[in-house]
């Protein structure tokens, strides 16, 4: 029999756009973890959900279920895939992650590129297809394609983040930002300090120096930057030049919880 589709139906979530300009921390994976774990970081409080496509393993088909388990508990999506993977790039786009991060952005070109790759004709070159994205056209307030496509290309969809790891993309920061599409900026610490010659340095001063330059070029653009925190003090170091888009790794969070405990244990026994 006919089933009708009631906006109850559809469950809500906070998306990415609606927290950009809050200050974010997030959890970021590089491997596929049980869904319960990705439910307990939601109700820890973790802002968003970094599914990680550069130097991780996680596949599209692990991150839909990855996405439907954070926004079920209140977190944000977001997928970190290389440029040059664009088959990849359009399968994260299809499974719904309400933002996605370009590594390895040098110029304005790969900018405009990152965000042609996210928009359909005739404002980018995104292949279309209904799936998890739009609902698979059955939320009755976007219920075709068409509707999908307008909330894409107006700007009101995906979030597009382009990530700063070279002495070249410091250079070209600012006209990076001024691309049209480019929601935020991201800095990553481990590659710039490969650029900047201090390599695995990441507390080094040439770093932060430049992490600070970027920080006040992001804010003249008016748009958010974030990083990698590794610890407390990096989360205070980093908020208070302006970060606010950023995430700590889960793999260390894990080895500093297991490290902790077994420590705790052995000083009793």
């Amino acid at each position: 029999r006919a089933h009708t589709i009631s906006p109850a139906m559809i469950v809500p979530t906070t998306t990415f756009r609606q927290i950009l300009n809050q200050p974010l921390i997030g959890a970021l994976i590089g491997s596929s973890l049980p869904i319960p774990y990705i439910e307990q970081l939601g109700m820890i409080g973790y802002d968003y959900i970094w599914v990680d496509s550069e130097h991780g393993t996680i596949t599209p088909t692990e991150a839909q279920c990855i996405f439907t388990a954070a926004e079920r508990r209140g977190m944000a999506t977001l997928t970190r895939v290389p440029l040059q993977d664009s088959a990849n790039v359009q399968r994260f786009l299809d499974c719904g992650t309400q933002a996605i991060l370009f590594p390895q952005i040098n110029c304005k070109s790969d900018a405009e590129l990152a965000v042609q790759m996210c928009k359909f004709p005739p404002h980018g070159t995104r292949g279309l297809a209904s799936a998890r994205w739009n609902d698979y056209s059955l939320d009755p307030n976007k219920s075709t394609l068409k509707d999908g496509i307008q909330q894409v290309n107006s700007g009101d969809g995906v979030v597009i983040g382009v990530m700063i790891e070279t002495r070249e993309a410091v250079d070209n920061a600012g006209e990076i930002l001024e691309v049209e599409g480019v929601d935020f900026v991201f800095l990553g610490p481990a590659d710039l300090s490969v650029s900047l010659g201090v390599p695995g340095e990441m507390g080094h001063e040439s770093v932060k120096s430049v992490m600070r330059e970027v920080a006040g070029i992001a804010k003249e653009a008016g748009k958010p930057v974030g990083t990698v925190v590794l610890s407390r003090q990096d989360c205070a170091e980093w908020s208070e030049v302006g970060y606010t888009v950023n995430v700590a790794i889960v793999d260390l969070m894990f080895a500093a919880g297991a490290k902790g405990l077994l420590r705790s244990m052995r000083a009793r026994a």
